[in-house]
């Protein structure tokens, strides 16, 4: 067996196991990771810690509650990201939580250290490194307060108590220290929130960007229908569907009557009424599974899925019939809007480009029976027209 053979059966234990631990979500396998990665902080600081114990370098039973209420918090903070229980909150992470928890356990780590406790100090840098993902200005600063006030109190307790381990000298450059590093970082850790701010909002203004992108590609600006390009890509999909179900479908050609005389009468922004009058009625009126689109100047494609041509003509009709109910002009509300139309059943082994121009035929024809009527073509159904009653 190959050595790529042999290790596939580990693949699948392996992704269970980080499953397992991390969940599979990828939001929350992510706060989980941040969570995981400061509970194996605690964990390096607690084998350091009963090291130092063991040397006789740190107090013991200050050490020893140090451990077990650090392992305790962040077995907390990971059982409550993990399982999605702190979902409820407005941070799901806890970074605010566990950062004020951090910064006064990074205090008694101080008061626990003995000598070289100067180096813990880096600990209080690390922990507003977490910041920098979640945290505010004003939470960065009530943090990095919380952090100088908790070492500060430590530092001064200490050298009073014990001046011969806590010498005051050196405490007072351990503070100097923190006083520098804390404000430092909390300022940075202010511009890397302001920088991510201003990165989620280009984010979201990229998406609205591309988002309004998508619908001028796809979509008539004034009526809202699908343009002709996207009608061309859905006749296509649909013409795919039927050869793999053999469920037919049906097209309609529709075309406003005397929309011409209405612009030259009236103005193009009666035209443009109209088309969205149409556009409106059609939504409303047409099944959801039909699609309309715009397919040029005042002429419309309506395409209706696993629909014979008679039944294609009712819809229509039904259409037809609420334009005329339904329409009401703002400018202009004397005025009627109608329309012809020609419906086209699609022939199996026919070409889309074939039905349409069926179609149109078919909508030649009612225009020249008098308008305001819709026709079948032939080969789908009887050649019919059919006029709306008064």
């Amino acid at each position: 067996m190959s050595a790529p053979e042999q290790g596939l059966p580990h693949a699948p234990l392996r992704a269970r196991l980080l499953d397992l631990v991390l969940g599979r979500e990828r939001k929350r396998r992510i706060r989980v990771q941040r969570t995981l990665i400061a509970f194996a902080l605690y964990a390096a600081l607690s084998v350091i810690q009963m090291y130092r114990i063991s040397r006789g370098l740190a107090d013991p039973w200050l050490g020893s509650v140090l451990i077990g209420v650090a392992l305790a918090a962040s077995s907390i903070f990971y059982v409550a990201t993990r399982t999605g229980w702190s979902e409820r909150f407005a941070d799901p992470a806890l970074t605010l939580p566990q950062m004020l928890f951090g910064m006064p356990a990074a205090a008694l780590a101080y008061v626990s250290g003995g000598p070289g406790r100067g180096a813990l100090l880096t600990l209080v840098a690390v922990i507003l490194m977490f910041g920098a993902f979640n945290l505010t200005r004003r939470q960065f600063a009530l943090v990095s307060s919380l952090g100088l006030v908790c070492l500060g109190t430590a530092m001064y307790t200490m050298s009073r108590l014990h001046p011969h381990v806590f010498s005051p000298k050196e405490e007072i450059v351990h503070f100097l220290f923190t006083l520098t590093m804390l404000p430092a970082i909390a300022v940075l850790g202010g511009q890397f929130t302001d920088l991510r701010d201003r990165l989620r909002h280009q984010k979201v203004e990229l998406s609205e960007a591309l988002a309004r992108i998508q619908e001028l590609a796809t979509h008539d600006e004034l009526t809202g229908l699908y343009n002709r390009r996207q009608m061309q890509v859905m006749l296509e999909a649909e013409w795919r569907r039927c050869q793999r179900t053999a469920h037919g479908f049906s097209v309609g050609l529709v075309d406003l009557d005397h929309f011409k005389r209405l612009n030259d009468e009236y103005g193009h922004a009666a035209g443009d009424e109209a088309l969205r009058l149409f556009a409106q009625e059609a939504r409303c009126t047409l099944r959801d599974s039909d699609v309309v689109a715009r397919w040029g100047g005042e002429e419309f494609l309506v395409l209706l899925p696993s629909v014979k041509a008679e039944d294609a003509r009712c819809a229509l009709e039904r259409l037809r019939a609420a334009l005329a109910r339904h329409a009401r002009w703002q400018a202009h509300p004397h005025l009627k809007l109608s329309f012809s139309a020609g419906v086209a059943e699609y022939l199996p082994g026919e070409d889309i480009h074939h039905t349409i121009e069926r179609a149109d035929r078919a909508l030649y024809a009612a225009k020249q029976a008098g308008r305001d009527r819709i026709a079948c073509a032939p080969g789908g159904a009887p050649a019919a027209d059919h006029q709306r009653t008064a």
